[in-house]
């Protein structure tokens, strides 16, 4: 038994005490121990050839690796292998040099070869004790392997360092009570090495499997060593040990060199096993979400719900090293997005699955919104799932059935899927397409995306002729439609090319048209149009002819304004005539607010309107409309019905302080002149059921403040008025909400660094928010540049008013000065500025808070710039003609005034002549009794100038009076000198009344006639 291992004489003896204790028979248990000391003696021989061959075997080995250690010095140039950390996908340089004999370079074979299956199976043994007993088998990575085959190390040796620390504790731990000098181990090594790399110059280099193209020497002129290699591209699967090895051809065998190298591969995680994303469960059901992820180090695997991590309790459970969750018993609390994160120091990564409550169908994979050239093929994806999964999927096209659109009927198809193809897409095709998914459980789900269809701008419509309004503003149409939008269009008339922007009276409308501001004859002809956007154009129109027509006119007009009681009848009287060469004119009667005319009560017979049982809502503008081919013309009237409740004010607004609002309005029509208006407003807390009142005084204003309010609590107001007769219609409900402790007065905030839109502030404030305006547009017309938008699609009843900022290179500026009411959505500028660029926000203002829209760009055309310089000379020089013309006309005015002035003068100071008798047969007598006054009369010479004649009105001559003829002197004299020179020389009467000045005039044989001339030092104005 000595020689027996001591474990299996123990187990031998435990076998007998065990078949000793075996209920056998008295018979067999004599035959029985037999057997037992016939096993032990076949056991120790057995034992005892295999002690013998087990010590020829390590003898053996003992003396190759002791030859392979004498004959080979250099085998490694260092001591320790080489460990080298690489990351996965990169690049790493095993370090190996050549020691050459004597240190002259001679011709070598490189070879590096990598260790597969390295596992290692080692022995301890006890010399005193006999034989070596068999202690484990273990897969050593880390360690060394210096050698193949079998190699005693004694414990207290420099060798047994090498073995790895948990090597030698077990080694002790089993032989503890051996001395150090008796204990060894036996080290054997399982596996082979497969060549990676084989070079020799001149002769192309050897790759071993998997490793092509990314191992290669690394060149002579490099850092390292001769005999480096260059692993590239580095996987997971090269992680283990390389050798290199260098044979001299020339040399013997004992020249050769060469280093173990170790490399670990580190690579972030990547999952292997995932859960499912969506995991349809019903409460009470037990799931295991599993997750698994790869990477080195390995990865640690975290589990959070919602954001937060998982805590475990009674139901739920974190097993096999965190890779799997485990819920026992589904709960409400339990449903929701679990996430698994795996990490080590490379990264992490996660994936997050969604537990709900198995029901109706879910889309998983909704439309997403497509953009496609006309032509080609588009696919919207509409996956879903349910428990039961017998999913529905339905197709919508603006509201409309796919299957039921005729002109999808041959291009569109819904895949088993769900996704629905549309091959080829047409233009027509662009707008919104719905999917519908439903198992017959609860609500259909629903979710749509817009197609977008491109194509190049085309002519749709070519009408052959079209007409102008002569002496008006009129529009020859081109019918474009474009995708992306239209950029220009070009137009020849008469064959040639137009250029409307060199004519003054001809502007191009944004979408191409031409708008004639003036027509006049020589604007008919042939016009031909081709359109242009960023895909090109697909063709120019057919030609069209043009003619100048005269427009209808009205023969009879309505009156200005109808005033009726409530329900009494009104009549208003239009007609219109056609011109020449044109069609009768079709008369329509609207209303100017867009609103339609009452169905039962108003007709429209001969041109007239008659609108029956007048009522408070027919009050306003009514419009009269002739139109035919070539113009539409309109007149407008007012209908005022007396009698009636007020009106709804309009335009309320609301200024909030901290426990009062302040509120203004515009009054609606009181109901007629001999009615008062009073007002009363409503309000109450948002939310709550009953309205509170509040008289409006003094009577009739349109402002007043509500106190006692709370706050920071939003309120909700109208206003309605009174009169006589009763309470008129409620205004629109405004929500305004007072302001917190501490905050201002509130408005809409604007910004003081202008790097911000003024007012981007506003959602730092309280209380609900409109949504963006949408669609935002800046299109030039005729005027100017109009700025277009759309209202809010969420919350858009809190609009109160729209403000626009813009900037250019500088700060935000607010566009508008007043406030845009929350009906209007667009807004006139004029003032842009050629060839720059502008950016707008426009502001869906509510009490105490605003919707931002996007920002849009829009680049000024530089013809702007060009007309404007253009409209500023002409009018430069027109404004200078007109000043020169009115100076004239003043002038005249002013002399001719002056003139009349002096003859009025003239006419009041001298109002006095002298009559003489000249013939002496007459007997005339002399002296006093020979003068009398004279008459003026006012005639006109050959030149059209007016001159003033003087009869003889004495009665001492029965003569007819005689016109004097010769018109007055033209001469002038200096003011002072109020003397009158005789156009004769002939001697004075010595009996002429010496107080006056005298001029004679003839001497003929008819009475002289003497007149005063008043005369100055200016020329006499004719």
């Amino acid at each position: 038994m000595d020689n027996v291992p001591r474990r299996h004489e123990e187990e031998l003896e435990m076998g007998l005490r065990l078949g000793r204790e075996v209920a056998d028979p008295p018979g067999e248990r004599e035959e029985t121990r037999r057997h037992v000391e016939w096993r032990r003696h076949r056991l120790r021989w057995t034992w005892g050839c295999r002690d013998f061959w087990r010590a020829v075997e390590m003898a053996t080995r003992t003396l190759i690796l002791g030859l392979i250690l004498l004959v080979t010095p250099g085998l490694c140039n260092h001591q320790d292998a080489v460990h080298i950390t690489a990351i996965l996908g990169e690049s790493v340089v095993f370090n190996c040099h050549v020691e050459f004999p004597d240190h002259n370079p001679v011709p070598y074979v490189l070879t590096w070869r990598k260790k597969i299956n390295d596992e290692v199976r080692y022995r301890a043994s006890a010399q005193q004790g006999g034989g070596p007993s068999l202690l484990a088998v273990r897969e050593l990575r880390g360690w060394p392997p210096f050698a193949k085959g079998a190699l005693l190390v004694p414990a207290n040796s420099p060798g047994a360092q090498l073995l790895p620390e948990y090597l030698r504790k077990e080694l002790a731990r089993h032989h503890g009570k051996h001395t150090e000098q008796d204990q060894s181990i036996d080290v054997g090594f399982l596996g082979k090495e497969i060549p990676i790399y084989i070079w020799y110059e001149a002769y192309p280099a050897h790759n071993g499997a998997g490793y092509e193209g990314r191992v290669s020497k690394v060149s002579p002129d490099s850092h390292y060593g001769v005999a480096s290699l260059n692993l590239t591209n580095i996987q997971e699967s090269d992680q283990g040990w390389y050798k290199c090895i260098v044979a001299f051809l020339n040399r013997s065998p004992n020249n050769k060199n060469g280093t173990w190298f170790h490399l670990d591969v580190h690579a972030p995680p990547a999952f292997t096993i995932t859960p499912e994303e969506m995991i349809y469960v019903n409460l009470g059901d037990a799931i295991i979400l599993n997750c698994q992820a790869m990477g080195t180090p390995k990865p640690e695997i975290l589990w959070f719900k919602d954001e937060s991590p998982v805590e475990p309790s009674s139901t739920i459970k974190i097993m096999n090293d965190g890779t799997e969750l485990r819920i026992s018993m589904i709960k409400t609390e339990d449903i929701g997005d679990y996430t698994c994160l795996a990490r080590n120091g490379e990264g992490q990564i996660s994936h997050t699955a969604r537990v709900i409550i198995a029901g109706g169908a879910v889309i998983t994979i909704p439309p997403t919104n497509e953009t496609k050239r006309e032509g080609e093929k588009v696919m919207f994806s509409c996956e879903a799932k349910a428990l039961p999964g017998n999913v529905t999927v339905r197709w919508y096209r603006e509201g409309a059935l796919i299957s039921d659109v005729s002109e999808l009927d041959t291009r569109a198809s819904v895949k088993m899927n769900g996704s629905l193809v549309i091959d080829p897409v047409r233009a027509d095709d662009s707008g919104m397409y719905l999917c519908e998914v439903t198992n017959g459980i609860g609500e259909p789900q629903t979710a749509s995306a817009y197609l977008n269809v491109e194509y190049s701008a085309k002519v749709t419509f070519n009408p052959t002729t079209q007409y102008l309004p002569f002496r008006m503003a009129g529009v020859v149409h081109c019918y474009i439609k474009a995708n992306p939008p239209l950029q220009y269009v070009t137009w020849t008339k008469d064959k040639r090319l137009l250029e409307p922007y060199q004519i003054n009276d001809i502007i191009v409308m944004t979408n191409g048209s031409l708008l004639f501001t003036r027509v006049k004859e020589d604007h008919e002809g042939m016009y031909v149009c081709t359109p242009y956007n960023a895909h090109g154009t697909q063709g120019s129109s057919a030609a069209m002819e043009v003619l100048v027509r005269n427009p209808p006119v009205f023969t009879i007009d309505p009156q200005p304004m109808y005033q009726r009681k409530v329900s009494e009848t009104v009549e208003m009287h239009c007609d219109a005539q056609e011109s020449e060469g044109t069609e009768k004119p079709i008369i329509t009667w609207q209303r100017k607010d867009g609103e339609p005319l009452p169905r039962n009560r108003a007709k429209v017979i001969g041109g007239n309107l008659t609108i029956e049982s007048l009522r408070r809502q027919d009050f306003g503008a009514y419009q009269c409309v002739a139109a035919n081919e070539v113009a539409t013309i309109m007149k407008t009237t007012q209908l005022i019905v007396e009698g009636t409740q007020p009106h709804a004010p309009h335009n309320v607004t609301g200024t909030a302080d901290k426990f009062s609002v302040s509120l203004s309005w515009l009054p609606g029509y009181s109901g007629g002149p001999d009615y008062k208006q009073d007002y009363t407003i409503w309000y109450r807390e948002e939310g709550a059921q009953d309205w509170k009142t509040i008289p409006v005084t003094p009577s009739g204003s349109t402002t007043v403040t509500i106190s006692r309010l709370q706050s920071g609590t939003n309120y909700e107001f109208q206003v309605v008025g009174k009169n006589a007769l009763g309470d008129g219609m409620f205004s629109k409900v405004i929500t305004v909400k007072t302001l917190d402790v501490g905050l201002q007065k509130s408005t809409i905030p604007t910004s003081s660094s202008g790097n911000q839109p003024l007012g981007a502030e506003a959602d730092q404030i309280g209380g609900p928010r409109p949504g963006p305006p949408r669609n935002v547009s800046v299109a030039e017309i005729s005027n100017g540049f109009l700025i277009t938008w759309m209202p809010p699609l969420e919350r858009s009843h809190l609009v109160k008013f729209y403000t626009i900022n813009f900037k250019t290179d500088g700060p935000w500026k607010t566009l508008n000065k007043g406030q845009i009411r929350p009906e209007d959505t667009s807004y006139l500028m004029k003032n842009l500025v050629g060839g720059r660029t502008y950016y707008f926000v426009v502001f869906a203002n509510a009490t105490d808070s605003a919707g931002v829209s996007d920002q849009i760009k829009y680049s000024v055309p530089a013809r702007v710039k060009q007309k404007a310089i253009t409209a500023g000379v002409v009018g430069g020089i027109l404004f200078f003609i007109v000043a020169i013309i009115l100076s004239i006309c003043a002038v005249k005015i002013c002399n001719k005034r002056k003139r009349r002035k002096q003859e009025k003068e003239l006419l009041s100071a001298y109002n006095m002549v002298t009559c003489r008798v000249t013939d002496a047969r007459n007997g005339a007598g002399q002296g006093p009794q020979g003068t009398v006054p004279l008459k003026k009369s006012t005639n006109l010479n050959a030149c059209g100038e007016s001159v003033s004649t003087l009869t003889r009105c004495s009665t001492l001559n029965p003569q007819p009076p005689q016109p004097l003829h010769q018109p007055l002197p033209t001469q002038v004299t200096p003011a002072t000198t109020a003397t009158s020179e005789p156009i004769h020389d002939q001697p004075v009467p010595p009996n002429r009344d010496r107080d006056h000045h005298t001029l004679q005039l003839d001497n003929r044989d008819f009475d002289s006639v003497f007149i005063i001339e008043r005369r100055n030092s200016k020329p006499n104005i004719r």
